[in-house]
């Protein structure tokens, strides 16, 4: 797992306050962290913790003054950081550049870098593939879609 903080502000949908080009390269318990995880509280009865951990960066429900730890800032960080959770779950389950031979991909798509595309899928033209993408089988996406970095589409989806 390798993403800048912004990365991940982007995906779980915070206010980031600090440094976004932060490499995040673990995720981990408060208490387990180590340089380079990104970690989160729940809620106040943590705020204490912030100051032991050794975390690079720390999922928040609201800005931190004791620390000077990158802080990504949502409403919910136990909720934030399951998503977080499932994109690297679904990243280490995918086979990185492999179109599976029955998948059909329009000369005009534009592929991005680790991609995994599986059986029966169909991209249509002028679509764009983001990097680190996952396409289960028998999906299908349309003609000049765009589809982000760090995304999966499941099985049978159609867009």
């Amino acid at each position: 797992m390798k993403f800048t903080l912004k990365q991940i502000n982007k995906i779980i949908n915070g206010k980031l306050h600090g440094n976004g080009n932060l490499l995040i390269t673990g995720v981990s318990s408060i208490e387990n962290s180590k340089k380079g995880d990104i970690t989160f509280i729940k809620d106040e009865r943590f705020v204490d913790k912030i100051l032991k951990t050794e975390a690079s960066a720390i999922v928040v429900h609201r800005a931190i003054e004791q620390t000077k730890k990158p802080l990504i800032i949502v409403s919910h960080p136990f909720l934030a950081f399951i998503e977080l959770l499932k994109l690297i779950s679904d990243q280490k389950q995918s086979q990185p550049r492999i179109i599976h031979q029955t998948a059909t991909v329009a000369k005009t798509a534009s592929l991005g870098n680790e991609i995994s595309i599986g059986a029966n899928v169909v991209i249509d033209e002028n679509t764009k593939i983001g990097n680190n993408v996952t396409i289960r089988p028998n999906a299908f996406i349309g003609k000049n879609c765009n589809i982000g970095d760090c995304s999966t589409i499941y099985p049978n989806v159609t867009i």
